[in-house]
């Protein structure tokens, strides 16, 4: 494995780049360089709200969407079976939902 610890300055992956900072006493920043960010970007810019929910998208996360009148915004592999948007930017289209709840760790 590619060893960093000579080096002030490090690059960590995931979740176990973060508990292995945190162990550390790093100071940590967090880049999110995933699509999920696209999308959030490409949304908030056309106006659209977006609100996030603690995992799992369950029966709470559900009842949370439907009272502030927000679209649920599923996991790429549920979003393709139910035929509904997913946080990639190719499957969203901002333009048609001015509310929407995601559940992200």
């Amino acid at each position: 494995m590619f060893d960093q610890s000579p080096f002030e300055c490090r690059v960590e992956w995931g979740f176990r780049g973060a508990r292995d900072a945190a162990e550390r006493g790093d100071i940590t920043i967090i880049v999110d360089v995933l699509s999920f960010s696209s999308t959030v970007v490409t949304a908030v810019n056309v106006g659209a709200l977006m609100f996030p929910h603690p995992p799992p998208l369950n029966d709470q996360a559900k009842a949370f969407a439907d009272k502030v009148k927000a679209e649920l915004i599923f996991g790429r592999a549920e979003a393709a079976r139910l035929g509904k948007p997913s946080l990639s930017p190719v499957s969203f289209d901002p333009f048609m939902r001015e509310k929407n709840l995601f559940c992200a760790p």
